[in-house]
């Protein structure tokens, strides 16, 4: 394929850092004990793709939108600082991967994660040399396809792919006007007809381009 860019989702399709996500959130809950809620690795497993905003409504549907996005950030600050330490568990083949892409092309990332989350990727396991660019939903407070065409555009790139491992991802992809490609060892599933290839592992990019 003649993309001029590779541009991937984070969470299920670059690395898995839902075992830290879980670990923070009893801290978390210990700070308000007025909250009777339990979060675990499984439910942070069902959730994963989707905003801080939209967490607070699904994890906290008792509490005020207010309160619930407080304490999205309040987990977002604790876990930011454990990943930076600790990092995510990467996918195989990723590093030997992505080095390879970085040297053909401009590769960036577009999550949905809060500030700081993508930094904490690219310092612990040291990729910051390999990604041009990169842009979160904590940073514009902007729809997923929004920021794909906001990265796209501010670097000049005419036919990226976007890379990821939701529905949802493949949806922000065609509403931006982008191929996709499906990373199937990730967290969710996509239909074929919202997908331009598939993934069992990062280094199956290599069926569709040249290394």
């Amino acid at each position: 394929m003649t993309w001029d860019a590779i541009l991937f989702d984070l969470d299920g399709t670059l690395w898995d850092a839902t075992h830290i996500t879980a670990k923070i959130w009893p801290g978390v809950l210990a700070n308000h004990p007025e909250i009777k809620r339990t979060i675990d690795l499984e439910t942070v497993q069902s959730y994963m793709g989707r905003t801080n905003e939209e967490l607070a409504e699904i994890l906290f549907p008792d509490l005020p939108y207010e309160k619930g996005y407080a304490l999205m950030m309040e987990a977002g600050e604790m876990e930011n600082l454990l990943l930076s330490r600790e990092g995510g568990q990467l996918f195989d083949t990723l590093p030997e991967t992505l080095e390879t892409l970085a040297a053909k092309y401009p590769l960036g990332i577009i999550s949905n994660c809060q500030s700081g989350y993508i930094e904490a990727f690219l310092s612990h396991h040291g990729f910051g040399h390999l990604f041009r660019d990169f842009i979160c939903t904590g940073d514009t407070h902007k729809e997923k396809w929004e920021n794909i065409r906001i990265l796209a555009d501010r670097q000049g790139y005419k036919n990226p792919v976007y890379i990821g491992d939701t529905l949802w991802d493949a949806c922000a992809a065609e509403k931006a006007g982008v191929d996709f490609l499906w990373a199937a060892y990730g967290f969710g599933e996509v239909p074929e007809d919202k997908r331009q290839g598939i993934l069992q592992t990062p280094s199956d990019i290599f069926k569709y381009i040249k290394r």
